[in-house]
């Protein structure tokens, strides 16, 4: 595989041991699977058993969701994680796409920090900023 620079490749959001990571993208992979519901909410596929096409319910079964591993800080990184809906979690669990990036409460966007932008593995975890 050649070592092409972040723009060429094909990378998506996974999840390892509730660490949201950034990973080469893997057909048939269910860690990568995501889905935004009603509420906003990046539910992680991977975290539940599958269902038939079709036959989704919020209310059934047990999701996971985009989160933030530590409280908000606008001049610091912090890492994503998977965990369970929680009402009182809404600025960190609501979810948009603006302009192209993946957003959360009013101004913080998904990126790779840069301590791990010129590492070709991809496997570690990605933050907010």
């Amino acid at each position: 595989m050649s070592q092409l620079g972040i723009e060429g490749q094909q990378l998506v959001l996974a999840v390892r041991d509730k660490k949201v990571i950034v990973a080469h993208k893997c057909t048939g992979d269910r860690s990568q699977l995501w889905l935004m519901n009603s509420f906003g909410q990046l539910e992680h596929e991977g975290s539940s058993p599958p269902t038939e096409f079709g036959r989704y319910s919020e209310s059934s079964g047990y999701r996971m969701v985009l989160d933030v591993e530590t409280a908000l800080n606008p001049n610091d990184y912090t890492n994503l994680v998977i965990r369970p809906p929680n009402k009182q979690r809404v600025t960190t669990q609501r979810w948009r796409f603006e302009n192209g990036r993946l957003m959360c409460h009013t101004n913080m966007c998904v990126q790779v920090s840069e301590s791990h932008e010129r590492l070709f593995s991809f496997n570690f975890p990605i933050s907010l900023l």
